[in-house]
């Protein structure tokens, strides 16, 4: 048998394992010409090949290769054109690329067969137009230069070759990127980069934010009493600001609590229940450090044309902390607040009684603990806190943080083992806070004897 030289388009392929697995596919195409077209010359020497290709090893590689020339040769088929038909698009590229231009012509042919091909305007291979995307230029870059040399532009839906591509402000304020020569952008030595000459700095975004926004930023602010009590408190109050812009308001609220911090002390958030106002919301804090957010309520200043009691849609909410809270206690603490008998004392603290917000209705106490509707006196449906929902806003510092300790205070009373059932009014609860829990409740014991006078009838304390 004659051994003539390895066609050059099979030669050229360096990865021993993509030579081997073209060379089997190609025998393959010559058994089928050979069977069909010249029977005589394969039947000679057909099983011989068919034993080598089963091989492996660089030898047999070897000799397989040369016998695929020698096979090819004797039944008229050595054309590269001829043999790439029936394979695969991506086997005729691999070889295409490494071929000499008098195979490439036929090869080119054979992959035009299956696809649109083009070459890539980076490296100079040719590859199936659908592996590739357009560049600035408006040539096609394959994947592997496009992903090593290029950076993708929004601005121009293209890739952009890293050499020019450069970072831009777009007419909207966002950061692009744009060819180097682009029209429309200059630079701005102030941001050290090109700026769309059409760009228009936005209005400082207002500290008040959508509804619930704050919720990711919650984070507790522990010290000695939350260790004490193994509780967090958080407080939501609510603002109308009549006919000045709640943003301003807001904003110097801020960098007085806050010092300009976001969230630091406080949140703003809009609410749909209000006219032209805000709420304030708390982080998870002790009652000492609520104290001290909420002496900016002393100042006139601040507050000046806003408005939270006299209004129909202001609240005050409370929220504790579910940690260490039984499922006595938080039966103890609704049937207390829902309790008829105590209707007088509930309405003079918190300057309102059964709205639809806060829902008053009597409860059996072995399931008082179970969560009802959220609108409740004490609603029950978060997993986190239990929330106190009976007080209407106010902005006197007075009412504020008596409405804290009365919230604090009612559930460590009803955590106690002496409290019974029997026991949850106003007249025990009182004298457990002057004896128990006289620095936690100065405010509060002080609050309710001057809404009252001492005496809790509905009509005095109303």
């Amino acid at each position: 048998m004659n051994t003539l030289q390895t066609p050059f388009f099979l030669r050229s392929i360096d990865n021993a394992q993509s030579r081997e697995a073209l060379a089997r596919r190609i025998v393959a195409r010559i058994e089928f010409h050979a069977n069909s077209c010249h029977p005589g010359p394969f039947d000679a020497w057909g099983a011989w090949l068919h034993r080598l290709s089963q091989n492996s090893g660089a030898l047999q590689v070897r000799l397989l290769l040369n016998a695929v020339g020698d096979l090819a040769r004797e039944v008229g088929i050595f054309s590269p054109y001829v043999i790439a038909q029936g394979l695969r698009i991506s086997d005729i590229l691999e070889v295409l690329n490494d071929a000499r231009d008098y195979d490439s012509e036929f090869l080119l042919a054979a992959a035009r067969e299956q696809t649109s091909v083009d070459c890539c305007g980076d490296c100079g291979l040719w590859f199936a137009m659908d592996d590739m995307e357009p560049e600035h230029g408006g040539e096609l870059i394959c994947e592997s230069c496009r992903d090593d040399h290029y950076r993708y532009s929004e601005f121009h839906d293209c890739w952009v070759h890293e050499d020019r591509a450069v970072s831009a402000i777009s007419r909207r304020g966002r950061e692009i990127v744009i060819h180097e020569d682009t029209d429309g952008f200059h630079y701005d030595e102030e941001r050290e980069c090109l700026v769309s000459d059409e760009y228009e700095p936005p209005e400082p975004p207002s500290i008040i934010r959508q509804y619930h926004s704050s919720k990711p930023h919650f984070c507790a602010r522990p010290d000695d009493w939350t260790a004490r009590f193994n509780r967090f408190l958080g407080v939501e109050l609510e603002v109308e600001c009549g006919s000045r812009d709640p943003g301003e308001i807001a904003e110097a609220i801020h960098q007085s609590v806050n010092g300009g911090e976001f969230g630091r002390s406080l949140f703003f958030e809009h609410d749909g229940s209000l006219t032209n106002g805000f709420e304030m919301i708390s982080q998870p804090m002790s009652l000492p450090a609520l104290r001290e957010v909420f002496g900016f309520l002393r100042s006139s200043e601040l507050l000046s044309g806003v408005r939270s009691h006299r209004t129909t849609t202001c609240g005050l909410h409370v929220h504790v902390g579910r940690s260490g809270l039984s499922n006595v206690t938080i039966a103890r603490a609704v049937t207390f607040v829902n309790d008829p008998q105590n209707d007088a004392f509930i309405t003079a603290l918190a300057r309102r009684y059964n709205t639809s917000y806060c829902k008053v209705e009597e409860k059996d106490i072995e399931v008082a603990h179970l969560a009802g509707d959220r609108y409740e006196a004490i609603n029950l449906t978060g997993r986190a806190t239990i929330e106190f929902r009976i007080f209407r806003g106010s902005l006197k510092y007075e009412a504020v943080i008596a409405a804290i300790e009365f919230c604090h205070a009612l559930l460590e009373f009803c955590a106690r083992r002496e409290t019974i059932s029997t026991a949850l009014n106003a007249r025990a609860f009182l004298t457990f806070c002057a004896n128990q829990l006289e620095a936690e409740t100065r405010i509060l014991r002080a609050y309710v004897d001057q809404r009252t006078a001492g005496v809790f009838t509905h009509s005095e304390a109303a």
